[in-house]
């Protein structure tokens, strides 16, 4: 289970890095994405949206039962785009108790993070106690991250204060028995097409729209993507590892720019 705590100069001057593929998400059935991630994620995974305390959240759909169909059993993530979680990974920003500022946290028990740098670990505060060159492109690439990802919850309050999202009904064969998958959501597209006036304007101009477009784009991946989940899991598409050098992972054209 993930144990997030705020990174600490003090505290976390020698720590440090290093993660050497994607088995830490294998058994993720959803993974949390932005807005900003549809295009590249809507056109082999399906995307839904799950209920949240007072709204709704968009997810990437993975896989059922703790089996995430992306990910091959050595670790290699299998398409050639990675959501942002998962190469910001054991790191996430958190909002503080303060105001809306983020708090930049790491799951101490990832198994990928050490209190103690190792010898082949990245590091992540230089001498001066200030964040490495080698860990700053993630520290901004996570900042960018997190308010790309408050505007995607203001994307989903929107719609669904225009009535646009419904229960998504799934039914998925499972070892020979046909079972029903609940708390996905999905865009009403004949209630999207009704919303008209300023509060269409208003989800135009905020990408909302965009973002119910591409979601029902996504659902056009959920034949294929049940049928890949009977599929051996040895056969991958590529050999997508971590390159040596991460700051790659973060690049400064990334889907998520600033």
């Amino acid at each position: 289970m993930a144990s997030y705590i705020a990174l600490d100069r003090s505290i976390h001057k020698r720590a440090g890095w290093r993660t050497n593929g994607y088995e830490f998400a294998a058994a993720d059935n959803l993974v949390s994405i932005s807005a900003a991630e549809i295009p590249h994620l809507a056109g082999f995974m399906p995307l839904a949206f799950v209920q949240t305390e007072d709204s709704y959240a968009l997810r990437g759909v993975q896989g059922f039962l703790q089996q995430n169909v992306f990910v091959s059993p050595d670790g290699r993530w299998t398409e050639t785009y990675i959501p942002a979680r998962y190469r910001t990974w054991p790191f996430a920003v958190f909002p503080s108790e303060q105001g809306d500022e983020g708090v930049l946290c790491v799951d101490e028990q990832s198994g990928a993070f050490h209190l103690i740098a190792a010898s082949d670990d990245q590091p992540i505060f230089d001498g001066q106690g200030n964040f490495d060159p080698a860990f700053l492109p993630l520290a901004e690439f996570l900042k960018g991250l997190y308010g790309a990802e408050k505007n995607t919850s203001r994307i989903c309050q929107q719609l669904s204060s225009a009535g646009v999202i419904e229960p998504w009904p799934i039914e998925v064969n499972l070892y020979n028995e046909t079972r029903p998958v609940k708390g996905l959501f999905r865009i009403n597209e004949e209630k999207l097409r009704a919303v008209n006036g300023p509060q269409l304007e208003e989800l135009n101009v905020s990408g909302a729209l965009g973002a119910a477009y591409g979601q029902l784009f996504s659902t056009l991946r959920l034949e294929n993507f049940l049928a890949r989940i009977k599929e051996d899991r040895t056969e991958t598409k590529t050999e997508s590892m971590l390159p040596d050098d991460i700051s790659s992972l973060f690049a400064s054209d990334d889907v998520i720019s600033f």
